[in-house]
């Protein structure tokens, strides 16, 4: 367990947290038209957005 005196602030760049935050919203919306992925795919394809943005 991590105690609210134990963290950390880090710096957060804007722009690419607004791209991040749209690339998500976007790939949500295109599964939502075309039920193409599963929950899952989903997941993974999230976790690799944040993965690209938040290096």
């Amino acid at each position: 367990m991590i105690l609210s005196d134990e963290i950390q602030k880090v710096p957060i760049n804007e722009q690419k947290l607004n791209q991040m935050i749209n690339l998500i919203i976007s790939a949500e919306r295109r599964n939502i038209k075309t039920g193409e992925f599963t929950t899952r795919d989903m997941v993974n394809a999230v976790r690799k957005i944040i993965e690209k943005y938040a290096e």
